[in-house]
């Protein structure tokens, strides 16, 4: 079984801290030329907002309501929110098309944040009565991917 949250804690924090530090670094070196109590304690709101946040995205990065579970013939990925309120669904391998995975380190990837994927996203097209169907997996580390796809013989498509 892999939790598919723990992977997103990564990509999450760097695009939490991409908009809280230059403003925290910016406010420090203001107080430190100019003292100002009111610049202080905008600061330290600012900061403990900036860790409560880090702390809600780890305590949901480590939740285990979202798991990939490989079985022998199939996959199945258990999802609360993947299509209408299904929780579940199963995909032979031998109907798997292609993994589609974000890298961490592309830049397609982080551009993704504005279509609501972070990177690390990965999807699974597979045929479903000769149609091709594309379904969310979750957020997998490469390597996880890799390995299953490269077990299996299935096409990684990686962004």
């Amino acid at each position: 079984m892999i939790n598919l949250n723990k992977a997103q804690f990564t990509p999450g924090v760097i695009a939490i801290s991409a908009l809280f530090i230059p403003a925290l670094i910016s406010v420090a070196v203001y107080l430190f030329f100019d003292f100002s109590v009111d610049f202080l304690v905008g600061l330290l709101i600012s900061l403990c907002v900036y860790l409560c946040i880090l702390l809600l995205f780890w305590i949901y990065s480590n939740s285990q309501d979202r798991m990939l579970i490989l079985k022998e013939e199939c996959l199945q990925v258990i999802n609360p929110k993947v299509v209408n309120g299904v929780d579940c669904y199963e995909v032979r391998y031998t109907d798997i098309i292609s993994f589609e995975h974000y890298r961490i380190t592309s830049v397609k990837s982080w551009l993704m944040i504005f279509f609501n994927v972070m990177p690390r996203y990965t999807s699974v097209n597979f045929l479903v009565n000769g149609e091709t169907v594309s379904k969310p997996v979750g957020y997998l580390r490469l390597n996880d991917i890799r390995k299953i796809a490269s077990d299996h013989n299935i096409k990684l498509i990686e962004h």
